[in-house]
This record gives structure tokens, C-alpha cells and sequence, in this order.
């Protein structure tokens, strides 16, 4: 094995591109080991960037769309041209290896982390500084491997016996659906309500209002205090500010943290925005600050993760999530994070968050605004679970925006936020298609409204029944029009 066999793997780094480029799908397994720097040659690191930024993007990655982006940014010839990029789809059949070949470039990549190292220590003891001083220099290098090399004979197991582990209940932000002392995510595509109701969330604490589902509950009404609000997409004169006096919140307890100011090295004084990334103890003080906080909006949360991140790397979002979970913990405050859905249209909920899926994995609760998968086309707003493991059975919401108010409705939505998006069939919507399919064989035309009659007898909704229409694709057809008379609409199937 030669030098550069050593020390990077072309055929492995193809492998892993032409898999995340023929199966978008394994991007997320891939990303779990390796990073753009763990690429050795520049071409592969650019080819690998570009498919982070089109899937960031909510584009689709495929060959078509990894060329023309590359074409854009002036990198295709960089790259090699179209054919190095066909020549690696082709010698990917499928993308069944790709994790092997992943851990294959990052133990490469290590490698040539350690002979970097090396090369810096081989340096230090040639020089000719005093001895301790080069003693204190390796060990600061050795310090930047940063896990290079795993199984660090030194490192002590840190444990507790569950024993000495105390019990403790779940504080209630909101009963069954937002604890507080931890996260929670609201998810949902852009101009659905998402913003609208975190708004809605923080009237309601300004004034200890009452919450929608609170009757019979043990904890009726949200808890008195005050709100922190960090919003990058609304300006708080024209938008924020508005739809809470519309909401009747009593806007003195609601404050925007808008900025941190930073001394430059002549201690001058500048402004920057927020940044999970350094400016967690801002937000602590802010928080402390308010004395009586319950809440802290965060919208949307990819805003304010801080450059140098990479949102679609396990190890990157845990590393900035990781202290607000514990701001969370810690004052006891109701942390809500606003994010968009990526454009994959399969899937579970969980897994369409835009990024990592580390953003789910840290939240407690995961909420999916969405529209009414019966009726799309309505104002009607669906609030269902997405991720609940310390929640009991809990139902959905269903909500309308009138005039600047949130309006839910007082029946509960007993539909999960996966059949909300149709990435699974609903039991209804199942038995609707089949009850339809069954009535309409091949060369059937029945009139529309005898159709919805039938379907009423068999506890079939209207909702129900025009969304198992447009999944068979039914169409509807007027009869001939006789004089005088309107014509008749008749459905049947293609």
C-alpha cells in the first residue's frame, strides 16, 4: 500500500457521493460519520458541500440538479466536468455500502489527522525552546486531536447508580402537550400559522389565560409570566407587535432579544446577532432578568445557530442545542423552537425537520402545524404530535387565524401529525377509498350527489370523501344540459 492509499481512498469518497446522490435517503446515515473536512481531495469536498447545500435548500439531490448547481458556482470544470460526476454515479450500483465506505473515509481522515499532529510535536522537539515550555506546547497540540484516536486509554467511566437518581414529575407548561424545563419544536411548512400560534402560546402567559382543552384538566391555564421572544423572520412593528395586541397580550411582560453587544479588542463597543452558538449566557441573563419568565420563543431556530455549523451534522446541532436544553432545565422555562419542513414528501414527521435529525432527537415534544389534509384548501389549521414519549394518549387541535386571533375549535383532532401530512394513510381516509373504489368499478358513472348521500349513510365525511376522490383520481363530468335545467355532475374513475 503506497503512501496515498494510506492516507485517502478516491474509490471510497466516490462511493459515498454517488450514494447520496442516487439515494438522498442515506445523506442522514452519512453525515453521522462524516463531515466535508474529512474529505481528501478538493473536488470530493466540493462535490459533498453542494449536496449539503441543495438539501438544505429543500431542493431535490440528484445528478441533474448536483451538475447544475456546480455549473452556477463556476465548479463544475473544478470538479472534473459532467463526466468525473457520471463516472462516480456509475460505479455506485446502489447505495447499500455507503456507511461502510463513510467510517472508511473518516478513518482516513483521522489518519491524516494523527501524521498532522505528528508533524507539529516532531517540530516542537526540534526547536530550541526550554524544555518545559515544549512540554506545554504537545500537550496542547495533543489536546486539538479532538477524538482522532478513539479508546483513549486514559478516560475514567463517569457513573450513578439509579439508586441515587431522584423521581421527579413532569412540570406543565401546557397540560399533555408543552413541559416546561425542556424543549419543544413546532414544525410546519411556511404561512400556516406557526409564528401565529407561538404568539398565541405568549398571550396567553402574559395574562394566565385559559387554554383551549382546559376543561376538566388539572391544569387549566397557562402559567403566569413572563416571554422571551427571539424572532429573525417577523419585524416586531409591522408583524409581531400587531398580532399580539390582537391576541390581547399584555405586551409589558414580552420582550425581543434582538442582539448581544460585544467590545472589539479597542474596547469599543459593537452590536451582533444572537447566536446559540456563544451567546447562550445573553439569554440566560435576559431570562433571568424577567425574574417570572415561563417562555422563550425561538423563530425560526436554524436563524440563530451561528456560523461554522452545520445544521445537517449530528455532532454540530447537539453541540449548540445541548446548553439550552440546559437553560431549559435549569430556570425551569418552556423553550419553543420554530422550523421549517425540508421538501421530502415520505417519511415520518420526525424526519422532516430542515437539518439533522438531532434537532427532534433533543426536543421532548414535537408539534406539526399543518393544514387539513381533507380540506387543504380551508383556512382550518391542524395542530397534531409528531414526537411525544412523556405525553398520554395526546390528541391534536384544530384552529382557524380570523382578524389576527387564533380560534380552536373544542373537539379534540384524534389523527397523528404523519397522517396530517399524508406520509401515512389515515384509518378514514382508507376506508373512504375503498368504499369509493368499490362503488365506481371501471366504466361506472354515478352522479356526485347521490354519491355523497351513500357516503353519508356509511359515516363517511364530505372532507373525507373529496380526499379519497382526488387520491383515485375521480372525475366529475356534467351531463347533457337540457334545456332550462342544470346539468348533472357524475363521477367515475380514470
Amino acid at each position: 500500500m503506497n503512501d496515498n492509499e494510506r492516507l485517502f481512498s478516491r474509490a471510497g469518497e466516490g462511493v459515498v457521493l454517488g450514494s447520496m446522490i442516487i439515494d438522498p435517503v442515506c445523506i442522514d446515515k452519512v453525515l453521522t460519520f462524516v463531515s466535508v473536512e474529512d474529505f481528501a481531495l478538493p473536488e470530493h469536498k466540493t462535490i459533498f458541500q453542494t449536496i449539503l447545500d441543495l438539501r438544505s435548500e429543500g431542493q431535490a439531490v440528484d445528478g441533474f440538479m448536483v451538475r447544475n448547481r456546480l455549473e452556477e458556482r463556476n465548479c463544475l470544470e473544478k470538479v472534473g466536468g459532467t463526466e468525473y460526476l457520471q463516472k462516480v454515479l456509475d460505479n455506485v450500483p446502489s447505495s447499500a455500502n455507503a456507511e461502510y465506505y463513510a467510517k472508511i473515509v473518516k478513518e482516513k481522515a483521522k489518519r491524516r489527522k494523527l501524521i498532522e499532529v505528528g508533524e507539529q510535536i516532531k517540530k516542537t522537539i526540534e526547536s530550541d525552546d526550554p524544555v518545559g515550555e515544549s512540554v506545554f506546547q504537545i500537550q496542547q497540540i495533543a489536546a486539538g486531536l479532538d477524538g482522532a484516536v478513539e479508546g483513549n486509554g486514559n478516560s475514567q467511566p463517569i457513573v450513578k447508580s439509579l439508586a441515587d437518581v431522584k423521581p421527579l414529575p413532569i412540570d406543565w407548561f401546557w397540560y399533555n402537550r408543552i413541559p416546561l424545563g425542556m424543549l419543544t419544536l413546532v414544525l410546519g411548512d411556511p404561512g400556516l400559522g406557526k409564528s401565529f400560534f407561538t404568539l398565541y402560546m405568549a398571550a396567553k402567559v402574559s395574562t394566565g389565560g385559559t387554554w383551549p382543552d382546559g376543561d376538566g384538566l388539572p391544569n387549566n391555564s397557562a402559567p403566569l409570566g413572563s416571554v422571551v421572544i427571539l424572532t429573525a423572520e417577523d419585524d416586531l412593528a409591522h408583524t409581531v407587535r400587531p398580532r399580539l395586541d390582537s391576541l390581547g397580550a399584555d405586551v409589558s411582560k414580552i420582550i425581543s432579544l434582538e442582539g448581544v453587544r460585544i467590545k472589539d479588542e479597542d474596547g469599543r463597543d459593537y452590536q451582533e446577532y444572537f447566536n446559540l452558538q456563544h451567546d447562550i449566557p445573553a439569554l440566560q441573563k435576559t431570562v433571568r432578568s424577567c425574574k417570572d419568565c415561563k417562555l422563550v420563543i425561538i423563530d425560526p431556530l436554524s436563524a440563530y445557530l451561528g456560523g461554522n455549523i452545520d445544521s445537517h451534522r449530528d455532532s454540530d446541532v447537539r453541540s449548540v442545542l445541548a446548553p439550552l436544553v440546559e437553560l431549559a432545565e435549569k430556570f425551569d422555562v418552556a423553550v419553543v423552537g420554530v422550523m421549517h419542513l425540508n421538501k421530502n414528501t415520505t417519511g415520518k414527521v420526525v424526519y422532516r425537520a430542515m437539518g439533522s435529525i438531532a434537532f427532534t432527537a433533543a426536543a421532548r415534544t414535537v408539534w406539526l402545524v399543518s393544514t387539513d389534509p381533507n380540506d387543504p384548501d380551508s383556512r382550518r389549521r391542524l395542530l397534531t404530535p409528531a414526537k411525544h414519549n412523556i405525553l398520554i394518549d395526546p390528541t391534536g387541535l384544530a384552529f382557524e387565524l380570523n382578524n389576527g386571533r387564533v380560534e380552536f375549535e373544542n373537539e379534540p383532532v384524534n389523527i397523528t401529525a404523519d397522517e396530517a401530512l399524508n406520509t401515512v394513510e389515515s384509518p378514514e381516509r382508507d376506508r373512504a377509498k375503498q368504499w369509493l373504489s368499490e362503488l365506481l368499478p371501471s366504466g361506472t358513472s354515478i352522479a356526485g350527489t347521490e354519491i355523497q348521500k351513500k357516503a353519508e349513510a356509511e359515516g363517511i365525511s364530505i372532507r373525507t370523501l373529496n380526499r379519497a376522490k382526488r387520491e383515485l383520481n375521480v372525475v366529475s363530468y356534467p351531463s347533457q344540459q337540457t334545456e332550462g335545467k342544470r346539468p348533472q355532475w357524475f363521477w367515475r374513475i380514470e
